[in-house]
């Protein structure tokens, strides 16, 4: 599982930079980055990643496949 890989092909897809991504998370940018930088993450991290790119779990996890 490649998160950050996930996070990336995600962004590109929904046409957002991580500032957005962030804002939509409620957290800092820096904190997006080190996601990115990350091959995995905790569960809540996951859930809402999933949530805000509007994406199943498995669908999320199989961008960076």
């Amino acid at each position: 599982m490649n998160i950050g890989k996930s996070i990336q092909i995600a962004l590109v897809n929904k046409g957002w930079q991580k500032k957005e991504l962030a804002d939509r998370l409620g957290v800092t940018r820096s904190t997006v980055s080190n996601l990115v930088k990350s091959d995995t993450c905790t569960g809540k991290a996951l859930t809402n990643l999933c949530d805000v790119f509007e994406m199943s779990a498995s669908d999320f996890i199989s961008l960076g496949e």
